[in-house]
């Protein structure tokens, strides 16, 4: 079963502004987060910045996130 998307009018307003800067697949994530959104404000909060805010560049920023997910069998 899949959960619906929460629309984005009703969204806190962090959620919003990450919804709005997302590519539609993170939208789509960002709207089933956004059921929980005080987890999903501290997850986004936290991943944006591992994922964005680094010194690594986003090439290897990235290269280092699918040997992660490859070591532990996380789907990326």
């Amino acid at each position: 079963m899949y959960l619906p998307l929460v629309d984005p009018a009703e969204m806190t307003p962090e959620l919003r502004s990450t919804w709005e800067i997302a590519s539609p697949a993170g939208k789509r994530f960002v709207g089933v987060m956004a059921h929980a959104p005080e987890h999903a404000e501290r997850l986004f909060r936290y991943y944006n910045a591992v994922r964005y805010s680094t010194r690594l560049g986003m090439k290897l920023s990235e290269l280092a996130r699918i040997a992660a997910s490859n070591d532990t069998q996380c789907e990326v």
